[in-house]
């Protein structure tokens, strides 16, 4: 017996497409999401030994650094806001577009 779409009588390739995507999303995050926390865990570790080692101290490029750190950070900080901003400023609007007063 086949089964369809609970929302819907109409079995169309995009539904069905839909339905494939959210079963390979659902089973990788539920068998490796401890890999991915574990991934990120073992990244920051590695940086900490690196930056506390005797290669912590070797300086990239020539010179004192063209920036200071407080304006580093600063820089850093903008970009990820304006990223948030560029994303969201699409996103909100479509969504409220795409879903109605439920």
């Amino acid at each position: 017996m086949k089964r369809y779409c609970s929302f819907s009588q109409q079995r169309t390739p995009l539904l069905v497409a839909e339905q494939i995507f959210m079963g390979l999303t659902f089973n990788v995050l539920k068998i490796f999401s401890w890999f991915f926390l574990a991934e990120q865990n073992v990244w920051a570790v590695f940086i900490l030994v690196i930056m506390f080692s005797k290669y912590g101290e070797i300086r990239m490029g020539h010179g004192p650094p063209e920036f200071r750190d407080i304006t580093w950070f600063a820089m850093i900080l903008s970009c990820s806001v304006g990223t948030g901003v560029f994303i969201y400023g699409l996103q909100e609007p479509l969504e409220y577009y795409t879903h109605s007063n439920k």
